[in-house]
């Protein structure tokens, strides 16, 4: 789920054997919703998540279909973000970074191969990437591997927890703003 910054209106991403996003209304009623199965624009192949920015656009990890997709407040599609594996969560900061959390391979065939996930990447608005870390997953100081990144959300300026698994409060680590790469190195304080 994902509010609207301007009217506080919801959507809602249904995305397991529907493909489709809802906006409601603050009171709850259901204003439009949009999308269908497939792979073109504006169809989506399990909608995992989604998140607004301070403009009002609507950001989708279309999971299956392994990109980003973005809209405007009204549904109506933008553009799109490829070269990711599997987005299965995204998040908006509060410095209009979108964090994107990609999942690793599904397949015991390419599960060791480098640079498909499970990983972080983080954009700026447009689309530009300006960080990614973990090609082959992240690991803490203990080895424990982090697979399947599917939550993030804001403590404090530049810091991030991930969520899923056994323990809510996994600290993922502080990302700087515009840094050209993030190392694992810098996220040597997330714990498992």
């Amino acid at each position: 789920m994902a509010l609207d910054p301007a009217t506080g209106d919801l959507y809602v991403s249904d995305g397991y054997g529907n493909s489709r996003v809802h906006k409601y209304s603050p009171d709850g009623k259901l204003l439009f919703s949009w999308g269908q199965s497939g792979t073109d624009p504006g169809e989506f192949n399990i909608v995992h998540s989604i998140a607004t920015d301070n403009a009002g656009y609507v950001y989708m990890a279309d999971r299956e279909n392994h990109r980003v997709q973005v809209f405007d407040s009204r549904g109506r599609f933008e553009t799109q973000w490829v070269n990711m594996h599997r987005p299965c969560v995204i998040y908006v900061s509060d410095d209009q970074d979108v964090y994107v959390g990609e999942m690793g391979s599904g397949m015991n065939v390419n599960r060791e191969l480098p640079n498909i996930g499970p990983r972080l990447s983080v954009f700026n608005t447009s689309g530009e990437r300006y960080a990614r870390v973990g090609h082959l997953g992240l690991r803490d100081r203990d080895g424990a591997v982090l697979r399947a990144p599917r939550h993030l959300r804001g403590l404090a300026r530049g810091h991030l927890r991930r969520g899923g698994g056994l323990d809510q409060r996994q600290q993922f680590g502080t990302a700087r703003r515009r840094d050209t790469q993030l190392s694992e190195a810098g996220l040597a304080a997330w714990t498992v």
